[in-house]
Protein backbone atom coordinates (compact mmCIF):
# COMPACT_ATOMS: atom_id res chain seq x y z
CA UNK A 1 0.00 0.00 0.00
CA UNK A 2 1.18 3.47 -1.22
CA UNK A 3 1.82 5.93 1.46
CA UNK A 4 -0.02 7.86 -0.75
CA UNK A 5 -2.84 6.81 -1.46
CA UNK A 6 -5.56 8.92 -0.60
CA UNK A 7 -8.22 5.65 -0.40
CA UNK A 8 -5.83 4.67 2.56
CA UNK A 9 -7.92 1.92 5.06
CA UNK A 10 -6.77 4.66 8.12
CA UNK A 11 -8.38 7.88 6.02
CA UNK A 12 -11.40 6.04 5.75
CA UNK A 13 -12.11 4.46 8.55
CA UNK A 14 -11.74 7.81 10.42
CA UNK A 15 -13.56 9.98 7.88
CA UNK A 16 -16.87 7.64 8.19
CA UNK A 17 -16.49 7.32 12.31
CA UNK A 18 -17.51 9.90 15.05
CA UNK A 19 -15.45 9.42 18.36
CA UNK A 20 -17.20 5.70 19.02
CA UNK A 21 -14.47 3.20 17.02
CA UNK A 22 -11.92 0.56 17.68
CA UNK A 23 -8.97 2.47 18.49
CA UNK A 24 -6.64 -0.71 18.48
CA UNK A 25 -7.95 -1.61 14.79
CA UNK A 26 -7.18 2.15 13.70
CA UNK A 27 -3.92 1.82 15.28
CA UNK A 28 -3.19 -1.23 12.79
CA UNK A 29 -4.58 0.57 10.07
CA UNK A 30 -1.65 3.28 10.07
CA UNK A 31 0.54 0.34 10.60
CA UNK A 32 -0.12 -0.43 7.19
CA UNK A 33 1.96 2.19 6.05
CA UNK A 34 5.09 0.60 7.66
CA UNK A 35 4.05 -3.25 7.27
CA UNK A 36 1.64 -2.90 3.74
CA UNK A 37 1.51 -6.92 4.16
CA UNK A 38 0.41 -6.66 7.76
CA UNK A 39 -2.63 -8.88 8.42
CA UNK A 40 -4.83 -6.38 10.10
CA UNK A 41 -7.77 -8.48 11.01
CA UNK A 42 -4.89 -11.59 12.91
CA UNK A 43 -3.90 -9.04 15.52
CA UNK A 44 -7.43 -7.92 15.98
CA UNK A 45 -8.36 -11.94 16.54
CA UNK A 46 -5.05 -11.97 19.05
CA UNK A 47 -6.89 -9.26 21.13
CA UNK A 48 -10.32 -10.86 20.79
CA UNK A 49 -8.11 -13.45 22.65
CA UNK A 50 -6.48 -11.67 24.97
CA UNK A 51 -9.62 -10.40 26.12
CA UNK A 52 -11.07 -14.19 26.83
CA UNK A 53 -7.96 -14.93 28.32
CA UNK A 54 -8.36 -12.04 31.02
CA UNK A 55 -12.49 -12.84 31.26
CA UNK A 56 -11.48 -16.58 32.07
CA UNK A 57 -10.10 -15.17 35.47
CA UNK A 58 -13.61 -14.40 36.44
CA UNK A 59 -12.71 -10.88 37.79
CA UNK A 60 -15.74 -9.08 39.20
CA UNK A 61 -14.39 -5.71 41.18
CA UNK A 62 -12.27 -2.77 40.01
CA UNK A 63 -9.19 -4.41 42.13
CA UNK A 64 -9.92 -7.80 41.01
CA UNK A 65 -10.49 -6.60 37.10
CA UNK A 66 -6.83 -4.80 37.56
CA UNK A 67 -5.16 -8.10 38.93
CA UNK A 68 -6.54 -10.06 35.75
CA UNK A 69 -5.24 -7.43 33.60
CA UNK A 70 -1.82 -7.81 35.19
CA UNK A 71 -2.25 -11.82 35.37
CA UNK A 72 -2.19 -11.86 31.72
CA UNK A 73 -1.23 -9.02 29.67
CA UNK A 74 2.25 -8.91 31.95
CA UNK A 75 2.92 -11.93 33.57
CA UNK A 76 1.50 -14.20 30.76
CA UNK A 77 2.20 -12.28 27.43
CA UNK A 78 4.90 -10.32 29.03
CA UNK A 79 4.10 -6.98 27.79
CA UNK A 80 6.87 -4.26 29.30
CA UNK A 81 8.01 -1.13 28.54
CA UNK A 82 10.97 -0.66 26.69
CA UNK A 83 12.75 1.43 28.62
CA UNK A 84 16.01 0.20 26.46
CA UNK A 85 15.48 1.48 23.78
CA UNK A 86 12.21 4.22 23.67
CA UNK A 87 12.14 6.04 20.35
CA UNK A 88 12.23 2.32 18.31
CA UNK A 89 9.66 3.08 16.14
CA UNK A 90 8.75 -0.18 16.58
CA UNK A 91 7.05 1.03 20.17
CA UNK A 92 4.72 2.65 18.11
CA UNK A 93 3.04 -0.05 15.76
CA UNK A 94 0.88 -2.10 17.87
CA UNK A 95 1.62 -5.26 15.41
CA UNK A 96 5.33 -4.80 16.51
CA UNK A 97 3.80 -4.16 20.34
CA UNK A 98 2.27 -7.86 20.47
CA UNK A 99 5.08 -9.51 18.58
CA UNK A 100 8.01 -8.28 20.82
CA UNK A 101 5.90 -7.77 24.18
CA UNK A 102 7.52 -4.13 24.27
CA UNK A 103 5.98 -0.59 23.44
CA UNK A 104 5.95 2.72 25.27
CA UNK A 105 3.08 4.02 27.67
CA UNK A 106 0.59 4.95 24.70
CA UNK A 107 0.89 1.85 22.72
CA UNK A 108 0.79 -0.58 25.77
CA UNK A 109 -1.99 1.69 26.80
CA UNK A 110 -3.92 0.87 23.54
CA UNK A 111 -3.32 -2.64 24.21
CA UNK A 112 -4.94 -2.89 27.60
CA UNK A 113 -7.82 -0.54 26.89
CA UNK A 114 -9.14 -2.91 23.87
CA UNK A 115 -9.26 -6.00 26.35
CA UNK A 116 -11.00 -3.41 29.13
CA UNK A 117 -13.99 -2.35 26.48
CA UNK A 118 -14.09 -6.46 24.16
CA UNK A 119 -15.02 -7.00 28.12
CA UNK A 120 -17.28 -4.08 29.11
CA UNK A 121 -14.75 -2.81 32.01
CA UNK A 122 -15.02 0.69 32.90
CA UNK A 123 -11.56 1.73 32.13
CA UNK A 124 -9.94 5.04 29.76
CA UNK A 125 -7.63 6.26 28.85
CA UNK A 126 -5.42 9.38 31.05
CA UNK A 127 -2.73 11.65 28.68
CA UNK A 128 -0.59 12.23 31.68
CA UNK A 129 1.93 14.24 31.02
CA UNK A 130 5.02 12.53 29.31
CA UNK A 131 3.16 9.54 29.91
CA UNK A 132 0.03 7.80 29.76
CA UNK A 133 -1.54 5.26 31.88
CA UNK A 134 -5.43 3.99 32.19
CA UNK A 135 -7.94 4.69 34.84
CA UNK A 136 -10.68 2.65 36.32
CA UNK A 137 -14.19 4.48 37.76
CA UNK A 138 -16.03 2.10 39.91
CA UNK A 139 -18.76 4.17 41.93
CA UNK A 140 -16.56 6.60 44.62
CA UNK A 141 -13.67 3.81 43.70
CA UNK A 142 -10.78 4.99 41.23
CA UNK A 143 -7.25 3.31 40.60
CA UNK A 144 -5.01 4.27 37.89
CA UNK A 145 -2.72 1.51 35.84
CA UNK A 146 0.71 2.02 34.07
CA UNK A 147 0.83 -0.86 31.50
CA UNK A 148 4.49 0.74 30.80
CA UNK A 149 5.93 -0.44 34.46
CA UNK A 150 3.99 -3.57 34.43
CA UNK A 151 0.88 -2.84 35.11
CA UNK A 152 1.74 -0.90 38.61
CA UNK A 153 -1.19 0.32 40.35
CA UNK A 154 -1.01 4.11 41.06
CA UNK A 155 -3.32 6.08 43.59
CA UNK A 156 -3.85 9.85 43.29
CA UNK A 157 -0.64 11.09 44.72
CA UNK A 158 1.36 8.49 42.01
CA UNK A 159 -0.27 10.27 39.46
CA UNK A 160 0.78 14.14 40.83
CA UNK A 161 4.62 12.25 41.36
CA UNK A 162 4.28 11.44 37.44
CA UNK A 163 3.00 14.76 36.31
CA UNK A 164 5.33 16.47 38.68
CA UNK A 165 8.14 14.46 36.74
CA UNK A 166 7.72 15.29 33.49
CA UNK A 167 8.66 18.50 34.24
CA UNK A 168 6.04 20.58 32.66
CA UNK A 169 5.45 22.60 36.17
CA UNK A 170 2.83 23.13 38.16
CA UNK A 171 -0.74 21.98 37.36
CA UNK A 172 -3.45 23.44 38.56
CA UNK A 173 -6.25 21.18 37.48
CA UNK A 174 -5.17 17.87 37.88
CA UNK A 175 -9.26 16.74 37.15
CA UNK A 176 -8.06 18.22 33.33
CA UNK A 177 -5.08 15.49 33.59
CA UNK A 178 -7.03 12.68 34.41
CA UNK A 179 -10.17 13.28 32.43
CA UNK A 180 -11.21 10.34 30.05
CA UNK A 181 -8.92 11.06 26.77
CA UNK A 182 -10.54 10.48 23.64
CA UNK A 183 -9.77 7.66 20.78
CA UNK A 184 -8.81 10.37 18.39
CA UNK A 185 -6.56 11.75 21.03
CA UNK A 186 -5.13 8.20 21.82
CA UNK A 187 -4.43 7.77 18.28
CA UNK A 188 -2.53 11.57 17.92
CA UNK A 189 -0.01 10.56 20.95
CA UNK A 190 0.51 7.54 19.00
CA UNK A 191 1.17 9.12 15.56
CA UNK A 192 3.62 12.41 17.73
CA UNK A 193 5.58 9.83 19.14
CA UNK A 194 6.54 8.55 15.09
CA UNK A 195 6.71 12.11 14.35
CA UNK A 196 9.05 12.82 16.87
CA UNK A 197 11.43 9.44 15.45
CA UNK A 198 11.31 10.28 11.90
CA UNK A 199 12.09 13.77 12.28
CA UNK A 200 15.05 13.16 14.50
CA UNK A 201 15.90 10.14 11.95
CA UNK A 202 15.39 12.87 8.92
CA UNK A 203 13.17 9.92 7.55
CA UNK A 204 11.49 12.55 5.69
CA UNK A 205 8.88 10.22 3.51
CA UNK A 206 8.13 8.29 6.41
CA UNK A 207 7.39 11.67 8.64
CA UNK A 208 4.88 13.38 6.35
CA UNK A 209 3.41 9.81 5.86
CA UNK A 210 2.78 10.37 9.44
CA UNK A 211 1.73 14.04 9.14
CA UNK A 212 -1.14 12.79 6.28
CA UNK A 213 -2.23 10.34 9.31
CA UNK A 214 -2.19 12.84 11.67
CA UNK A 215 -4.61 15.31 9.53
CA UNK A 216 -6.92 12.29 9.56
CA UNK A 217 -7.10 12.27 13.42
CA UNK A 218 -7.49 15.68 13.43
CA UNK A 219 -8.34 17.46 9.94
CA UNK A 220 -9.56 20.81 11.39
CA UNK A 221 -5.02 21.24 12.33
CA UNK A 222 -3.88 24.27 10.75
CA UNK A 223 -0.68 23.38 12.40
CA UNK A 224 -0.18 19.85 11.09
CA UNK A 225 -1.75 21.06 7.34
CA UNK A 226 1.05 23.47 7.33
CA UNK A 227 3.55 20.91 8.99
CA UNK A 228 2.49 18.55 5.92
CA UNK A 229 2.67 21.24 2.94
CA UNK A 230 6.02 21.88 4.72
CA UNK A 231 7.54 18.63 4.55
CA UNK A 232 6.14 18.19 1.19
CA UNK A 233 7.24 20.94 -0.52
CA UNK A 234 10.68 19.78 1.12
CA UNK A 235 10.74 16.85 -0.86
CA UNK A 236 9.60 18.11 -4.09
CA UNK A 237 12.54 19.98 -3.91
CA UNK A 238 15.24 16.96 -3.03
CA UNK A 239 13.40 15.42 -6.11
Amino acid sequence: MSFWDEFHRFDRMLASVGEEFRVAEAALLFALDYYPDLDVNRFLKRLDHLASQVDRLGARTLDEQAKALQTVLVWEEGLKGNQEDYYDSRNSYLNEVLDRGLGIPVSLSAVWLDVTQNLGWPFHGVGVPGHFVIGGIDGEQRIWLDPFVRGRILDRAGIEMLVASAGVGEVEDLSYVLRPVTGREILFRMLANLRLVYRERREWSRFACVLGRMRAVVPESEEILLEFRGVLAGLAARG
